[in-house]
């Protein structure tokens, strides 16, 4: 019964020691109005983030990289011209990608650095903005492809929301867009499941008459084919209406 007794007060004490934090630490990068962490990302020991601000009361966003202690920051950039809002940073080889759209929303745009932060690239995504404004929703590394997800905001309407399927070089291999019926909607975030197949979460807003909220999951194999679809219940709305986020287990489960 001792036996029993130290390995429970051993095994309570780690579970203690394992849900605290080690440290906490504060960052600031400047004058700004506003300052959201939207994405961080580990590459090896390296650290990588994307902030969203407010800048001189303008949107825009700002790359940064940790040192691996996380005792300073390395290096910022700041982009004025992009609004970050992307919740993923994706990395390829020695290249990050940022993903966001013009801060008039006039085109959706995958900003590419190297792991220092200077810029390499910047590619446009096409849109016809005579069906609304843009509203970039994350973007993920699938295969040879980055695929860039979002919606539309379009007033008193119901816009499609999109899939764009991007190669290496940033050209634009495939547009998918989903017409909602009488939703609004917006691609949340997408995941690539252990059978390597592409899952991507859904948020709709119905409108009317009552305002409700539901989720939906598309699931894509590799041929970009449409092979499996889930639908919340009429309404599930989640805590602030914050942006779905989800996990594919190994065994399936979503």
């Amino acid at each position: 019964m001792k036996g029993i007794s130290l390995i429970l007060i051993f095994f309570f004490f780690c579970t203690l020691l394992l849900g605290q934090d080690s440290y906490s630490k504060t960052f600031d990068f400047g004058n700004k109005q506003s300052e959201i962490v939207w994405s961080l990302k580990k590459v090896g020991d390296e650290i990588y983030l994307a902030v969203g601000n407010s800048c001189d009361s303008t949107s825009c966003f700002y790359s940064a990289k940790f040192d691996p202690s996380l005792a300073s920051i390395d290096w910022y950039k700041i982009h004025p011209w992009m609004d970050f809002n992307s919740r993923e940073i994706v990395q390829k080889n020695d290249s990050l990608f940022f993903f966001g759209h013009k801060t008039d929303r006039s085109n959706n745009t995958i900003y590419v650095s190297d792991i220092n932060g200077d810029s390499l690239n910047v590619w446009n995504l096409p849109f016809d903005d005579s069906i609304g404004t843009l509203l970039s929703g994350s973007q993920i590394k699938f295969n040879d492809n980055i695929v860039a997800m979002g919606g539309v905001n379009a007033s008193g309407n119901y816009p499609p929301t999109f899939l764009y399927w991007l190669n290496s070089q940033g050209q634009t291999d495939t547009v998918m867009q989903f017409s909602p019926g009488n939703f609004s909607q917006l691609f949340a975030q997408g995941h690539v499941d252990h059978n390597n197949e592409l899952n991507v979460i859904i948020r709709f807003n119905h409108l009317s008459p009552n305002n409700s909220i539901r989720y939906q999951i598309l699931k894509f194999n590799t041929n970009r084919e449409l092979i499996w679809q889930w639908e919340s219940p009429a309404d599930m709305r989640l805590a602030g209406d914050m942006p779905p986020r989800f996990l594919v287990h190994s065994n399936g489960n979503i």
